[in-house]
């Protein structure tokens, strides 16, 4: 799930930035490779999960996809890869690639 209120929100990008700060000031602690942050947004059925897709989509200014029920957008920061994901009701086939 997803949450959107402004306070954790903010507590989420606070956590961020100490986790940066910390491995920036401790050289040699390990970091991984890469790190991925997967967001499955709420909503009331699967077309307002996907609008919430298309909304983040067009802000990152990253295309969409369509695989196995499941409506996805995604961006690379560095070797962190924000995504988000609108899962079918069904589990069905709607629209695949």
């Amino acid at each position: 799930m997803a949450s959107s209120t402004v306070v954790a929100r903010a507590q989420f990008i606070n956590g961020l930035r100490e986790l940066a700060t910390f491995l920036a000031a401790h050289f040699g602690y390990p970091v991984p490779d890469s790190a991925e942050i997967t967001i499955f947004p709420d909503g009331a059925d699967y077309a307002a999960r996907c609008a919430a897709v298309d909304r983040l989509a067009l802000a990152l200014d990253v295309p969409t996809r369509n695989s196995l029920g499941h409506h996805s957008a995604e961006r690379a920061f560095g070797p962190i890869t924000y995504r988000i994901v609108a899962v079918s009701d069904v589990g069905e086939l709607e629209g695949d690639e």
